[in-house]
């Protein structure tokens, strides 16, 4: 079929080629509801009790906002490589070298690394406010299956 057709034309490594942008997509999300788990743990330890929706909001951000600080230069090497670029320009890696290697200035080499980051700042906004709508929802969903089950309990008691 297509995959037999495509591993004899591109071989393995054809196969595999998509794997790793696969995988950059996947990390930032995962990072969130790991990060998103921890703080609602460590809540429920400290405080006995489910976050409130409100406070679900603040840590579904602060998660959000790890995870992209996180795996934004991922996502920005990933962009430029489809946009065009070999690795080595979406890494900016000659002029991380260049300055490496003798630079007169430091800045270059933080101007080089800190181009992975340019423009996270919008991103981090849109993100962190989606991320943290979506966690304060869930909370409230959960409040209501709560109190649903809890309903329904107590009528099947008293029948």
């Amino acid at each position: 079929g297509a995959l037999v057709e495509l591993i004899r034309k591109e071989g393995v490594a054809g196969y595999l080629s998509g794997i790793v942008p696969a995988i950059v997509v996947l990390i930032n999300p995962a990072i969130q509801l790991a990060l998103y788990g921890r703080l609602r743990g460590a809540l429920k330890r400290r405080t006995g009790n489910a976050p409130t929706p409100t406070q679900a909001f603040v840590m579904g951000a602060a998660a959000k906002g790890l995870a992209v600080l996180v795996t934004f230069p991922a996502q920005t090497v990933k962009l430029r490589m489809q946009a065009g670029m070999t690795q080595d320009q979406a890494l900016d890696r000659e002029r991380l070298v260049r300055a490496l290697r003798g630079s007169k200035s430091v800045w270059e080499v933080v101007e080089s690394v800190c181009s992975l980051w340019r423009g996270v700042g919008s991103k981090m906004c849109t993100s962190m406010l989606h991320s943290a709508l979506m966690f304060a929802i869930v909370e409230l969903f959960r409040v209501f299956n709560g109190s649903v089950a809890k309903s329904m309990r107590s009528k099947r008691v008293a029948a």
